[in-house]
C-alpha cells in the first residue's frame, strides 16, 4: 500500500517538476507532504524561509501584506470537500506584486481523500 502511494504521488510530482508551476501536495491538516523545485525556490525569494515537508501550507499562504490567507483557506476547504477550484489575485511580496491563478484539486487514493495538490501559476503586475 505505501509503495502504492508513493508512486501515485511520484507521478503527480513529476508532472510538475520541471515546469514553471508552483506546486504543492498538502494533508488535510494543512502540512506539506511534497513539493516541486519552483516552489521550493520561491520559498527563499518570497518568505526568506526554505520550505520542507511537514510544514505549515499557511505559512506560504501569506503575503507580506497578509491579505491571502482567507481565500487560501476559503479554497483549501472547498476542494478537501471534493471540489476543484480555481481562483486569481494578486499577491504583494515587499515591493514586487504577482497575479496569481491557483488550482486546487483534491488527490484520491484508493477512493479515499489523501490531500490536495495546489497549483499556482504567476506572473508580476506591472506598475
Amino acid at each position: 500500500m505505501k509503495a502504492m502511494i508513493a508512486n501515485e504521488i511520484q507521478q503527480l510530482k513529476d508532472e510538475f517538476e520541471d515546469s514553471e508551476s508552483v506546486w504543492f501536495l498538502v494533508d488535510l491538516k494543512y502540512r506539506i507532504l511534497d513539493f516541486n523545485q519552483k516552489a521550493a525556490s520561491n520559498s527563499i525569494t518570497f518568505h526568506n524561509k526554505e520550505i520542507c515537508t511537514g510544514a505549515s501550507i499557511i505559512d506560504y499562504a501569506r503575503d507580506t501584506k497578509k491579505q491571502i490567507d482567507s481565500d487560501f483557506i476559503e479554497c483549501f476547504g472547498k476542494a478537501s470537500n471534493g471540489q476543484k477550484v480555481q481562483h486569481e489575485q494578486n499577491i504583494s511580496y515587499n515591493t514586487a506584486t504577482i497575479s496569481a491563478r491557483s488550482v486546487y484539486t483534491p488527490v484520491f487514493l484508493d477512493q479515499e481523500l489523501y490531500g490536495i495538490s495546489i497549483v499556482i501559476n504567476y506572473t508580476p503586475v506591472k506598475s
